[in-house]
C-alpha cells in the first residue's frame, strides 16, 4: 500500500482522501466494466496533462499480475466454470490439474485494456478476460473495436443460425 500512497498520480485515481485506503483499493480491483471505463477516462485525462504513474507503481502492479496469473487465475476460472473462450466461443480455456493438487490455466488472460498502455488495470479482475491463445494474439493485433465480455450494456440482436436449424425444428415438431 505504501507505493500506492506515495504515487500521487495513481493515488488520485483511487483516493479522494487518504482514509479507508484498503477498501478503496479493493473496490478498484473489483471495479466492473463500466467503472473501469470511467477510470480509463480519468487516466486519459491525467495523461493529457503529462501525468503518468511512476515506474515503481507500474512494476508493483505488473509483479502482482504475474503472481495472480501463476497462483490464482486458474482457481478463479475453475470457480466460474469457464471452459470456452468468450471471444471466439470455439477454442477451449482449460484448467490443468497437476500433481500435488495445484491447478493452472491452459490458455491466456487477455487484458481488455492492455497492460502496456494501461498498467493501472493490470490486476483489475474485470479487465482480465480468460481467452484462448489464438484470440489473445489476434486481439492484440486488432485496430477495430472489440467488445468486452463484461460489458453488459452492449447488447445485440445477433442470432446464430445453421443450415440444419429448419430440419432440426421439423424433426422435433417445432414447426408443427
Amino acid at each position: 500500500m505504501t507505493i500506492i500512497k506515495e504515487d500521487s498520480v495513481f493515488s488520485d485515481l483511487l483516493l479522494k482522501d487518504k482514509t479507508n485506503i484498503e477498501e478503496k483499493v479493493r473496490k478498484y480491483l473489483f471495479a466492473d466494466y463500466n467503472e473501469l471505463s470511467q477510470i480509463k477516462k480519468k487516466i486519459d485525462e491525467q495523461r493529457s496533462k503529462n501525468k503518468f504513474i511512476g515506474d515503481d507503481t507500474k512494476d508493483f502492479l505488473l509483479d502482482r499480475y504475474a503472481n495472480y496469473r501463476d497462483s490464482q487465475a486458474a482457481k478463479v476460472i475453475n470457480v466460474l466454470g469457464l471452459t470456452v473462450c468468450p471471444y471466439c466461443n470455439q477454442n477451449h480455456v482449460n484448467i490443468v490439474y497437476e500433481k500435488g493438487g495445484r491447478i493452472r490455466l491452459w490458455g491466456d488472460l487477455d487484458h481488455f485494456y492492455d497492460k502496456s498502455t494501461y498498467p493501472e488495470f493490470a490486476i483489475c479482475l474485470y479487465n482480465l478476460v480468460p481467452v484462448c491463445k489464438v484470440c489473445n494474439q489476434l486481439k492484440s493485433s486488432q485496430k477495430g473495436k472489440i467488445v468486452s465480455p463484461y460489458d453488459i450494456d452492449n447488447r445485440t440482436n445477433i442470432r446464430f443460425e445453421t443450415a440444419f436449424d429448419e430440419k432440426f425444428d421439423e424433426a422435433f415438431g417445432k414447426n408443427a
